[in-house]
């Protein structure tokens, strides 16, 4: 397969960072230690690992900077996100769970006005966010995990709130088109020069969010946010927009520790964040592709056994997943060996066939997420995603408190009835799925992605790629992707071949030329190398 020179550069550009960045970073375990993900959070993050900080201290500190930063990805108001941990070589691993919950007051046909579906207010405004979780999920994870004092991981967040930054290009364009956010007084205050919505500000600062971490880093805990003061101010303000979350959603919030889903082929294992994340589709498609023993097909097979694997994963994801805490979920079922080896039949029919499955429902793509990726000099890894849901999330910030809310009730499925529908207190489903990969018992690398609902499948093209086809994780970065929902519609990234899209074209598949999700990984090549630290 051809290495596409985009693909190429911007995991060469990754790795001289770190080496110009970091100064110091190489240690006497010759392991590379760093954060890659985001420039703000990956500088404050080699600060905590150059302090004798671990890759949670890193991680977490990083997480908060970026949600300063990177206001359009994700933010203290923003819905959620997975953390998946690996310590002392990967003999403990853990997974938390800070999605948001949907307000006590919300009901299942909420969206629907007339009969119809009301996806504006579904994705934007004051009931298109549930309660934000990324305060407590950052202060639960160090708690339990790191080394360092609270205070000192909140220190560049509540710094850069005070002083203020330069916005990045992506910030500003992402101001520049960001018509919703530019007619809510609050956000215009907050990002725009004098409130004039076509000018974004060239130094951002949040005197108003200062306040609140700094309680919070005063109090030692995330509290100050869900109870007391700031949190009858959220919930106020939200009741005089007509919003419908209260004082008792903010109060009751909690982070929710489990163990992560794992999956083992070959001599790997991988580890990766449960439902209400993303990373059981990835599980699912990679048990599909072990029980049909890919490499003995045909070469000119492969490909198309491939997609469909993802399009039944995915079919099995639209239709059954959910939050397990509300909704009965087969997840024992799709992760067993005897229903993945009566899915690889019938994708073995499709190929023999040479005729695409049914198309499961139509979905839609947003972006507004960042993963970052730590690794420390002892080897501990973690990956940990964030998002807003699409960019600056519902488009809404909270007036007099500086938060930015993401539209976490859009990831519900619009519709009364299914597995993912909106129920009080339940959380939906999301992209997010930061991974761990172990070989021989060994963490070799954690990594995640951002790019809505291209990053399960981006997930699954790297760790396919490492335990499958035993490529290095530099080389399974590089490998050209796929991508699909489970509809007809298919995108392969530059690399594959003319042929590769015409075979998939006379299955029935509308096969073209597209896009991936963005990885971040750090990883270790071998028991006695240097880190690898990469994004592509």
């Amino acid at each position: 397969m051809k290495k596409t020179s985009r693909r190429k550069f911007i995991a060469t550009t990754g790795i001289s960072f770190f080496a110009s960045s970091f100064a110091g970073a190489q240690n006497k375990s010759g392991v590379k230690d760093g954060v890659v993900g985001e420039p703000f959070a990956e500088l404050e993050g080699a600060k905590i690992l150059s302090e004798g900080g671990n890759a949670v201290d890193a991680i977490i500190t990083a997480a908060a900077t970026a949600a300063i930063t990177s206001p359009q990805m994700c933010g203290f108001g923003g819905y959620g996100g997975h953390l998946v941990v690996s310590l002392e070589g990967g003999k403990k691993i853990s997974a938390f769970d800070f999605n948001t919950q949907a307000p006590l007051a919300s009901n299942p046909g909420m969206f629907i006005q007339a009969g119809k579906p009301n996806l504006e207010k579904h994705t934007f405004g004051w009931q298109s966010f549930g309660v934000p979780g990324i305060p407590a999920g950052l202060h639960h994870a160090l708690q339990k995990h790191g080394t360092m004092p609270w205070k000192r991981a909140l220190a560049p967040a509540i710094d850069y709130c005070l002083n203020g930054f330069k916005p990045s290009p992506q910030l500003s364009a992402a101001l520049k088109s960001a018509t919703r956010l530019q007619k809510d007084p609050a956000s215009l205050k907050l990002y725009y020069s004098k409130g004039d919505a076509t000018s974004p500000s060239t130094l951002l600062k949040n005197p108003d969010l200062y306040k609140v971490l700094q309680a919070m880093a005063e109090d030692k805990s995330a509290e100050p946010f869900y109870k007391g003061e700031f949190a009858k101010k959220f919930a106020s303000v939200v009741e005089q927009n007509k919003g419908i979350l209260s004082y008792q959603d903010l109060a009751s919030y909690k982070s929710i520790e489990s163990a992560a889903l794992k999956f083992s082929w070959n001599d790997f294992e991988v580890f990766t964040a449960p439902l209400t994340s993303g990373g059981i589709t990835i599980l699912q498609t990679l048990g599909i592709l072990k029980e049909m023993q890919l490499n003995n097909l045909p070469e000119k097979d492969r490909l198309f056994a491939r997609i469909e694997a993802l399009r039944f994963a995915w079919r099995d994801r639209l239709n059954l997943l959910g939050d397990p805490d509300h909704a009965k979920i087969p997840q024992g079922k799709l992760l067993s060996s005897v229903y993945q080896k009566g899915c690889s039949e019938q994708i073995l029919d499709a190929v023999k066939n040479n005729k695409c499955m049914p198309p499961s429902r139509l979905t839609t793509t947003q972006n507004g997420t960042i993963n970052l990726s730590a690794i420390d000099a002892v080897g501990n890894m973690a990956a940990l995603t964030l998002t807003h849901g699409g960019y600056f999330g519902s488009q809404v910030s909270i007036e007099g408190l500086g938060i930015t809310l993401g539209h976490g009730m859009s990831r519900f499925d619009i519709e009364p009835g299914r597995a993912n529908s909106i129920a009080p207190g339940k959380r939906p489903l999301n992209n997010m799925a930061p991974t761990v990969v172990q070989h021989k018992f060994k963490t070799i690398a954690a990594l995640g992605g951002r790019g809505g609902r291209r990053i399960p499948n981006a997930l699954f093209e790297v760790v396919y790629q490492m335990i499958a086809e035993k490529k290095s994780l530099e080389q399974a970065l590089e490998a050209p992707r796929i991508h699909t929902e489970g509809n007809l519609e298919v995108y392969l990234e530059k690399g594959w071949n003319e042929q590769n899209l015409a075979r998939l074209n006379t299955a029935g598949l509308k096969a073209k030329t597209g896009i991936s999700a963005v990885i971040s990984a750090v990883g270790k090549a071998d028991e006695n190398a240097p880190a690898v630290l990469s994004m592509r």
